[in-house]
């Protein structure tokens, strides 16, 4: 035991006096803690028998008591209605089916004295059309009896296409004045209030006329396809779209040029960007999306005129080529105005591969859909072998994969196999050949017009025919450099490039976001690698 001395046993007297103090203090701290512990734990239990007492034991008691009570009504109605008062409640029922009968004749002369107005303020075409509160009337002939109801949609169907006529015309009447917006004009026009009135007027009138086809497709047994025309919007373009072939459909105009299309796709453009402008002041950029995908249809309408045109050129594949170029550009400055829905509005023929000289319908009331597409995969599915004629994606692909094959061909010559550096700015970077960068360049650029398709189905078949082709190319021409090589031990240099190049080309596909449509010509890349691996190793076992 150790032993302090006396001076020392002084100094430390306090200071143990108040730890053991302290000690004490928390030993009965504990203690009380433990106390309410135990006591919340015994109100705890308690709490929960009394809820469980509550919620179940009470229960099944009243359950029972409301059961005989209600048995106990039924059994009083069941006799009263055998009973005495039961000519009473046979009356009753017969009433209630003289007020149901009452309640739809009621509708069906509201019906007819509606339809009826509503055709003569139609057809007077004055200001009577906005009182046509033409859903109100749609809901009435949607509570008919199922006859009454056809005769009443019938009725509704024959005053659409007046109604719309008549709206359309106040419209363009209404902003003859204000619209489209004057060149170089900054200040804002002041709008009536008539003109929104209008195309809330229109807007009611087409879902109507939506809901009118949709009840004949139904009718028939049958689907109807429903229209994608967009009323108000389309009033609202008719203007700017009369304007823009003022200027470029028409053979006598000095700005209808076909090795111009960028003058006409920088006019839609900057009048879109102006009169969106122009709808944000007005408070109506709810508008806005229908102007857009308006102008991008008749965009897809330019395209329409001249594809045909320079397809059919065979001297004219730079023309061709200079359209392609300029409607990518084109897409992109729509893809920043109007989003994806007015771009897929602009692509829609080349999504469809729709033929460049139009196909005759099968019949009126159900036009061909789907465009060549459809009408390959259908084929195939017959096993047939039709002739289909050219589409839009087909001169699209045919055009892009040309321009690749005749740039790979004339590098192939000889700057494809200039050496160059991996990294130029890396010393005692790895030699490549030219190749390994030209390629993906193409590649790329590719990728940037394949990016204007909307449908995966379309960009699969664009990558299938443009992008496989140059890739099977390239590794064709890598191949064969191997080949000609008489001893591959002998120029190691030549070697080393080879495969640094074939390196190279694989990495960039594995980042290449079209390589998953494909991937049997990126196999066959990576395969060739892997060959000339496989190759040198015996090689060189052969000369170990």
């Amino acid at each position: 035991e150790r032993s302090y001395s006396a001076q020392m046993l002084q100094q430390l007297q306090p200071s143990g006096e108040r730890w053991q103090a302290q000690l004490q203090r928390l030993k009965q701290l504990h203690q009380m803690k433990q106390q309410e512990m135990k006591a919340t734990e015994k109100r705890w239990q308690e709490a929960a028998a009394e809820c469980q007492r509550q919620s179940c034991s009470p229960a099944v008691p009243q359950l029972v008591k409301r059961l005989q009570a209600a048995v106990q009504l039924l059994s009083q109605h069941r006799d009263l209605k055998a009973g005495p008062l039961a000519s009473v409640f046979a009356e009753l029922q017969d009433f209630q089916k003289l007020l149901l009968k009452r309640r739809a004749l009621e509708n069906i002369v509201s019906m007819a004295e509606k339809t009826d107005a509503a055709r003569e303020a139609v057809f007077s075409y004055g200001s009577e059309c906005q009182d046509i509160h033409i859903l109100e009337l749609l809901e009435l002939c949607a509570q008919l009896p199922p006859r009454s109801k056809a005769v009443g949609m019938k009725r509704l169907r024959f005053i659409m296409e007046p109604l719309r006529r008549n709206l359309t015309q106040e419209l363009a009447e209404q902003l003859q004045r204000i619209w489209p917006k004057e060149p170089n004009s900054k200040v804002p026009a002041t709008v009536p209030g008539r003109v929104l009135e209008l195309y809330r007027l229109l807007a009611e009138a087409q879902r109507v006329e939506r809901e009118l086809r949709k009840a004949a497709a139904e009718a028939h047994g049958g689907s109807l396809p429903l229209s994608s025309d967009d009323w108000p919007s389309e009033a609202l373009a008719a203007p700017l779209v009369a304007r823009f072939r003022h200027h470029f459909c028409r053979a006598d105009s000095d700005l209808c040029r076909m090795d111009k299309p960028e003058w006409a796709f920088r006019y839609l453009t900057d009048l879109l960007s102006d009169h969106l402008a122009e709808l944000d002041s007005w408070g109506a950029s709810q508008l806005s999306e229908g102007l857009c995908q308006s102008l991008a249809q008749e965009a897809r309408l330019f395209l329409r005129l001249r594809m045909p045109l320079l397809a059919k050129d065979e001297g004219g594949r730079t023309l061709l080529y200079q359209t392609l170029q300029q409607l990518v550009k084109f897409h992109a400055s729509m893809q920043a105005l109007g989003g994806e829905s007015c771009t897929q509005v602009l692509m829609k023929d080349f999504d469809m591969n729709r033929p460049l000289e139009e196909l005759s319908s099968p019949s009126p009331t159900r036009p061909r859909e789907g465009g060549l597409i459809a009408a390959r995969l259908a084929r195939a599915v017959r096993g047939r072998e039709e002739e289909l004629p050219l589409g839009f994606l087909d001169v699209f692909t045919s055009a892009d994969a040309s321009f690749i094959a005749e740039k790979l061909e004339s590098a192939l010559q000889s700057s494809a196999w200039r050496v160059q550096p991996v990294d130029a700015k890396t010393d005692g970077s790895p030699e490549i050949f030219a190749l390994g960068t030209l390629l993906p360049d193409l590649l790329e650029r590719a990728a940037e017009r394949c990016a204007c398709l909307a449908t995966e189905v379309a960009r699969r078949s664009y990558c299938n025919l443009v992008l496989a082709p140059g890739l099977r190319q390239s590794a064709t021409a890598l191949k064969q450099r191997w080949n000609d090589l008489a001893d591959p031990l002998k120029a190691p240099q030549e070697v080393d490039r080879l495969l640094e190049t074939l390196q190279e080309l694989c990495v960039f596909l594995d980042g290449f976001s079209l390589a998953k449509h494909i991937v049997t010509a990126c196999d066959e890349l990576r395969e060739l690698q892997v060959l000339i691996r496989k190759k040198l190793l015996e090689l060189q076992a052969e000369d170990d």
